[in-house]
């Protein structure tokens, strides 16, 4: 059971995040835990496998998804960015999404720029049997990169999410499901402000704590 927002906000506000860190990573990795908080029992042993599953098979079926990413540009669209995934992508500063003094971090898989509307286009690709819409922790990784400082000029960010289910290697890396959204979507903005807030809540108290 994937929980909606207002459950997800509720439980924000009662457990704190596993990984206290301004990074995408930490506030994503907090909000995939929150929303799978009520996985039935008799389901969440097929579901950590399904998890494992996912992660083993993304690197491989994510470098393929890469690889052709790069096809797409001269048509209509500029390869902006695409994470080498060897540990030395770039970690981007959101000067938007503070936490104290310091920007949150994090870098995306692949960015575009629409030749002709000059929109950035940027793609985050997963591994796993979930349906993207009701994939929490998704949205929120697509929102914090349209607030990238790099790209904040653009006229919009679309955000685009591609899921594809581990269970079917066979399909040669092609998603199952895609999501998007906007960056100038205003209740999509203000859903994923609401929790970043929260986690930035938590992010804050634990720096103001006595030593």
């Amino acid at each position: 059971m994937i929980l909606d927002h207002h459950k997800i906000c509720e439980l924000a506000s009662r457990y704190r995040p596993a990984i206290l860190e301004p990074t995408v990573s930490a506030f994503t990795s907090w909000i995939f835990d929150l929303s799978h908080e009520y996985i039935p029992s008799s389901k969440r042993d097929m579901f950590l496998y399904e998890r494992r599953q996912g992660e083993e098979f993304e690197k491989g079926l994510l470098q393929i998804a890469r690889e052709r990413a790069a096809d797409i540009s001269d048509q209509f669209a500029t390869l902006e960015y695409r994470d080498p995934l060897d540990g030395t992508g770039d970690a981007f500063a959101m000067s938007r999404l503070k936490i104290g003094n310091s920007p949150l971090r994090g870098g995306p898989d692949i960015v575009y720029k629409h030749i002709e509307s000059r929109k950035i286009i940027i793609v985050e690709n997963k591994c796993s049997t979930a349906i993207p819409r009701k994939w929490p922790n998704l949205k929120i990784q697509l929102w914090c990169y349209g607030q990238i400082d790099r790209w904040l000029d653009a006229p919009d960010v679309i955000l685009i999410g591609r899921v594809y289910n581990p269970r079917h290697r066979e399909a040669g890396g092609n998603p199952k499901d895609i999501a998007t959204w906007y960056r100038k979507d205003k209740n999509f903005d203000s859903e994923c402000w609401e929790l970043f807030e929260i986690f930035r809540s938590w992010l804050l108290k634990q720096v103001k704590r006595p030593t």
